[in-house]
């Protein structure tokens, strides 16, 4: 039987630990367009460009490379699950476990509780997101997890999302400990800051329970 090793997914290599470190195995993942803004330079498919702006325009959209962990990373991971070779699980958040960045406009002015206050932010901050707020939680939470290239059903943005759900059910299910370590200040956890519960909402809304506390921001 091979070492236990801790699994990092990160899509910045800058992140990886050194290579000195056989405790931890690192997979960089795909990154695409800029960092930063949500909303921004990221491919967004056409069901959600129809939703958002309520079937009024339809953007021309080409398959390109997707940030974020794969069906081939999770393919990987599950086989290294069945080996007994995996300690712990660490994610980063940002084009990792959602394919886009979750930025947070409204940061420095107040804190965000879920999701449904949190579509409101992005509305009233960015115009490329005006209407996200008449979508469900969960077509929100479908924004940020689903791969544009999977199609355009409603079928298709669930994909990705359930193949993750089922991946950290899976971690869960077999007790291998899971955390989420990122560099969005929206992680940070000091007096008068506290936009965690976002994060878990999101996972919520994909059926995913999972605590605040293993939500660490980066100070790195």
């Amino acid at each position: 039987m091979s070492k236990k090793q801790i699994w990092f997914f990160d899509d910045d290599i800058m992140n990886a630990p050194s290579t000195t470190n056989s405790k931890i195995h690192f997979i960089k993942v795909n990154s695409t367009g800029n960092r930063g803004r949500t909303g921004h330079h990221e491919p967004t498919s056409q069901y959600f460009s129809r939703k958002i702006n309520c079937g009024r325009f339809v953007p021309d959209y080409t398959p390109v490379p997707v940030s974020g962990i794969t069906e081939k990373n999770i393919m990987e991971l599950t086989k290294a699950i069945l080996k007994q070779n995996v300690a712990a699980v660490v994610f980063d958040w940002d084009k990792t476990l959602l394919t886009r960045s979750m930025w947070f406009p409204q940061l420095l002015i107040k804190n965000t509780s879920n999701v449904s206050e949190y579509k409101k932010d992005l509305a009233l901050n960015y115009s490329s997101l005006k209407g996200i707020e008449n979508c469900s939680d969960k077509e929100v939470a479908h924004y940020f997890f689903h791969n544009p290239n999977d199609g355009e059903t409603k079928k298709d943005v669930v994909k990705r999302p359930n193949a993750i759900a089922a991946i950290l059910h899976h971690l869960q299910n077999k007790k291998i400990p899971i955390y989420i370590l990122t560099n969005n200040l929206g992680a940070m956890n000091t007096p008068g800051y506290n936009n965690r519960p976002v994060f878990t909402d999101m996972l919520t809304q994909i059926g995913v329970n999972f605590p605040q506390k293993n939500i660490i921001y980066n100070t790195l």
